[in-house]
C-alpha cells in the first residue's frame, strides 16, 4: 500500500531527467554548529559557494531519466534492509585545496561501507550504470567551497586554530531529488529510509 501511494505521489515528479543526492542529515545541534561556522565565515571572509547550504554528509549522487523513483526507493530499501544505526565522529576543520573548500572532517568506517553498498546496488540492481552513479570522495560537511584564493588562505589560517569534535548517531538515510525536466534548481526531499 505504501509503495502504491509513493508511486501515485511521485508519478509526475519522476518523469524526465532527475538528479538525486543521497545524504546523511545530522541532528539539529550539529546543523546549528555548522550554521554558526558559516555565519562566522561570512562575517569575516564574505560569501562563497555552499555557504547557505544546510549541513549534511553527501554519500552518492546520480542522474536518471527513465527509471521510476519507486525502483530507486525499493533498491535502496533492499540495500539498507537490516542496516543498524551507527555513530559518526565530526572531527575538526579540514580543507580541500583543489576546490578551495573549508569543511568539518567526518570519521566513520560505516560511511564508506554504506557508500560502496549503495553504489553497487544502484549500479547492478537498478541498472543505473557505472558512469551514472558516483560516490562522493572524502566524507565531510561543507562550510564553504570555491573560496577565492586570498580568502581561502585567510579563512584556513583562522579556522585551523579552532577545535571541533562531536559524535552523533545516524538513524536514517535521506534522498533528495532535483527534476531538471521541470526546471527545478534546488534539491527537494524525495524520501528517507530509517535504519534499525
Amino acid at each position: 500500500m505504501q509503495n502504491l501511494e509513493l508511486e501515485k505521489r511521485t508519478w509526475c515528479l519522476t518523469e524526465g531527467l532527475r538528479e538525486y543526492l543521497i545524504i546523511i542529515s545530522p541532528p539539529t545541534h550539529i546543523k546549528n554548529d555548522l550554521f554558526d561556522f558559516k555565519k562566522d565565515f561570512m562575517y569575516r571572509f564574505g560569501t562563497a559557494r555552499y555557504i547557505h547550504s544546510i549541513a549534511h554528509i553527501s554519500l552518492s549522487n546520480f542522474m536518471i531519466e527513465s527509471i521510476p523513483e519507486l525502483t530507486i526507493l525499493n533498491e535502496l530499501r533492499y540495500a539498507l534492509g537490516g542496516k543498524k544505526r551507527f555513530e559518526v565522529h565530526a572531527n575538526g576543520f579540514q580543507k580541500f585545496i583543489g576546490s578551495n573548500t573549508l569543511c568539518i572532517g567526518v570519521m566513520g568506517a560505516e560511511i564508506i561501507k554504506l557508500q560502496n553498498l549503495m553504489v553497487a546496488v544502484l549500479r547492478k540492481r537498478a541498472k543505473i550504470g557505472n558512469r551514472g552513479t558516483q560516490k562522493i570522495g572524502v566524507p565531510h560537511m561543507t562550510i564553504a567551497s570555491k573560496i577565492p584564493d586570498l580568502e581561502f588562505d585567510r579563512s584556513w589560517a583562522y579556522f585551523r586554530e579552532k577545535s571541533y569534535s562531536k559524535v552523533f548517531t545516524v538513524n536514517k538515510i535521506t534522498v533528495l531529488r532535483k527534476n531538471h525536466s521541470l526546471g527545478e534548481k534546488v534539491y527537494k526531499m524525495a524520501f528517507e529510509i530509517e535504519l534499525e
